[in-house]
């Protein structure tokens, strides 16, 4: 049974795919590399996380 499901599920996806947007097709392997690369950087993700507080004290000293 649970074949069967994949095999429809996939079915659908497929023909959602192929008869939603063609075009859709070639954009998405062209953007999944860019992310693919920015997993990397987010390894420093923890810096960027510090220089999110500091914008929020510099709106509240006009304030």
């Amino acid at each position: 049974m649970r074949g069967k499901a994949v095999a429809w599920s996939t079915w659908l996806s497929a023909a959602a795919c192929s008869c939603s947007q063609p075009a859709a097709v070639d954009a998405g392997p062209s953007v999944v590399p860019e992310p693919a690369p920015r997993v990397e950087p987010s390894e420093p993700s923890p810096p960027v996380a510090a220089v999110e507080p500091r914008p929020a004290p510099l709106p509240v000293g006009p304030v």
